[in-house]
């Protein structure tokens, strides 16, 4: 640091350069300056000798004012949330056994107003029999009016002789999404599994998916030759119905499932309705059908029809929310002269989608224009409703109750018998059997068995 000391710019020969240079003399200071060097050294003292008690207060003190809650409760937007205590979960399992109660309270109401409706069919069709016994025939036509449910579960409630009840059935039952692999099915006690399992799955799939299916009560097949006209089409299987007496007279069923837009398993829509349009125009003129399954769309208050040319009942329209699928779903029905069954002649319209994520309607049964009142009694009923009828609380896991309700609807139609006794003299005159569906009598799915 020696070679610094005569520069005038370096620190201490600055500091010689005042005291030499800048420090009046003692002869010529009359006025008694003070140097900027005396000066300097001045403020600098002052500043050392002070006391801490003479510095500025700070703004805040750390340790008194800020705790580890409140720097907490600055960095959370939320207020703190205090722990649930017994008495809050007390009230939380009261408010649920509430709305248990009034479901269960629901349900039984609208199963009694079906069973008055039974019993006052029933009682208007005895009287009718009784009044056309007197005629008679060697061949015995009559119109057996057959009430079939429809998709997805199909419920019913047959009368015997006289007043006496018999046992709770169901007719047919549309299933779909299966997921069977192969040849697979369903073995349920009283039924027929007619299926149509998913021919392509991805290569390193585990189990099968998609999957449509139809279960015909054996019943059925006494009266019916029940055949499987088509399943060509992943997602779409035809069953068509035929008198044993009279072949020409017959109905069809479709079963559909039409994967979710975007989704993995995701299909053409234009191909897929496209043979369903195929598939209609090729029934007899005059077979009643009905398509019933997960279509995936949602239609809102979109018209299913072509407005001021044809007339149909309003429809009650409870999901106003619509996607790309619904819009295309309406025009296939305004090109095949079909509408939808939910919402018209109905018993209860209710969402048939319902899960943590909402509610929407995306299932549907469809069926054509002129043959709408061959339909009535729709219902959809949410499988909560169902599993609170069979299970007690506690005994059914919340994570397996299904996620898609349960489509009911009666569909009457003539049946024309030809019966004829053994020498071909005998005559028959049996009364109309009014069959009614009840959804209280579900088959427990524990007991269902896989067929390999």
């Amino acid at each position: 640091m020696e070679f610094l000391d005569g520069n005038p710019l370096s620190q201490f020969g600055a500091i010689d350069f005042v005291k030499t240079v800048m420090a009046p003399s003692p002869l010529v200071d009359k006025h008694n300056y003070v140097s900027t060097f005396t000066t300097l050294t001045a403020e600098a003292d002052v500043h050392k000798t002070l006391s801490p008690s003479t510095k500025l207060p700070r703004k805040r003190h750390l340790s008194e004012e800020i705790t580890f809650d409140n720097k907490k409760m600055k960095c959370s937007s939320s207020p703190p949330t205090s722990m649930p205590t017994p008495a809050d979960d007390n009230i939380q399992l009261s408010a649920i056994m509430n709305m248990i109660n009034k479901l269960s309270d629901n349900f039984n109401s609208v199963a009694t107003r079906k069973q008055e409706s039974v019993n006052s069919d029933y009682n208007s069709s005895r009287t009718n029999d009784q009044r056309g016994q007197s005629t008679h025939s060697r061949t015995h036509n009559y119109s057996q009016q057959v009430n079939r449910h429809g998709e997805y579960t199909n419920e019913g409630r047959s009368f015997g002789d006289g007043n006496r009840r018999g046992r709770g059935f169901k007719q047919s039952r549309g299933l779909a999404e299966t997921h069977l692999i192969g040849q697979a099915g369903i073995v349920v006690n009283g039924y027929t599994w007619i299926g149509n399992n998913r021919k392509q799955l991805h290569v390193r799939a585990r189990a099968g998916s998609g999957g449509v299916a139809l279960l015909v009560r054996n019943d059925v097949l006494s009266d019916y030759n029940v055949t499987k006209i088509n399943d060509l089409v992943d997602g779409i299987i035809w069953i068509r119905f035929s008198e044993r007496n009279n072949t020409e007279s017959c109905f069809y069923i479709c079963v559909v499932y039409l994967p979710p837009e975007n989704s993995a398993r995701s299909v053409n829509i234009h191909e897929f309705l496209d043979s369903l349009t195929s598939d209609i125009y090729t029934i007899p003129n005059g077979s009643p059908f009905y398509l019933c399954g997960d279509w995936n769309s949602r239609v809102a208050d979109i018209p299913d029809f072509i407005t001021g040319i044809d007339n149909l009942p309003e429809r009650q329209v409870i999901d106003f929310t619509h996607n790309t699928y619904g819009d295309i779903l309406c025009d296939f029905l305004s090109n095949v002269n079909c509408c939808i069954l939910n919402g018209r002649n109905s018993l209860h319209n209710d969402f048939t989608y319902v899960s943590t994520r909402g509610a929407s309607v995306v299932d549907y049964c469809i069926v054509p224009y002129e043959k709408l009142t061959l339909f009535d009694n729709f219902e959809g009923i949410r499988a909560q409703q169902l599993i609170d009828g069979i299970f007690k609380i506690g005994e059914y896991e919340p994570k397996h109750i299904p996620d898609h309700s349960l489509l009911c609807w009666t569909f009457s139609t003539q049946v024309c018998l030809n019966d004829k006794g053994a020498s071909g003299d005998k005559l028959h005159t049996e009364p109309n059997k009014s069959t009614k569906f009840d959804t209280r009598n579900i088959p427990n799915v524990s007991g269902w068995q896989m067929l390999k």
